[in-house]
């Protein structure tokens, strides 16, 4: 169940969970650099394919693949945008409120989570519970939060990509997750049919 988010004091019995604040503060660093670099990668791909004469396969191939970097910062300012959703819980049912203030509600039954997401509906929440990767939330609250999804469902990262997140994500999201797949088929039948060609 959905519902617009109405004010601090129609949800004034949801305790909502803050994670570590500095740990969003070194994530969003890290993602401001990542948008640059890869702006500076764009760059000088569009410079290459305008200056360098290459063959036309491999202008093809690098035609086919530049979009992914645009879609790929898309991707990286909507997780930005994701560290400002949270987790919220009344004792009973859980609430997932997204950064433009609307709210999913359901049972802890009714959620869905891999090793880096939780999600309800479709709104998605930064969990990160990995042993490569700190903790998102403090340990006391990491404690609650899996006492709460000890009755959700709980998936591997590859199938909750695959399945729940087509499925449920925003725009960016599947416009990444389906470009990147023919991507990865067009530009495997072109390097088939260079090497054939040869």
């Amino acid at each position: 169940m959905k519902s617009e988010y109405l004010g601090k004091e129609f949800y004034s019995n949801v305790r909502w969970f803050e994670p570590d604040a500095d740990k969003i503060r070194k994530m969003r660093f890290g993602i401001v650099i990542a948008c640059i670099m890869l702006s500076f990668a764009i760059l000088f791909t569009f410079t290459v394919l305008y200056y360098e004469n290459l063959q036309p396969e491999d202008k093809l191939l690098i035609g086919i693949f530049s979009p992914i970097w645009i879609l790929y910062i898309a991707q990286l300012i909507n997780t930005y945008k994701i560290m400002e959703n949270r987790l919220g819980f009344d004792g009973e049912m859980v609430y997932l409120r997204d950064y433009n203030g609307k709210i999913w509600k359901g049972k802890p039954s009714e959620l869905v989570y891999s090793g880096k997401l939780l999600a309800g509906g479709n709104i998605f929440i930064i969990y990160i519970k990995d042993k490569h990767f700190n903790p998102f939330y403090p340990p006391e609250i990491m404690r609650e939060i899996d006492r709460i999804l000890s009755k959700a469902v709980k998936m591997n990262p590859l199938k909750f990509e695959l399945s729940y997140v087509i499925k449920h994500g925003n725009l960016t999201t599947r416009l990444f997750m389906l470009y990147l797949s023919f991507a990865l088929i067009s530009g495997t039948v072109v390097l088939l049919l260079k090497h054939f060609a040869k």
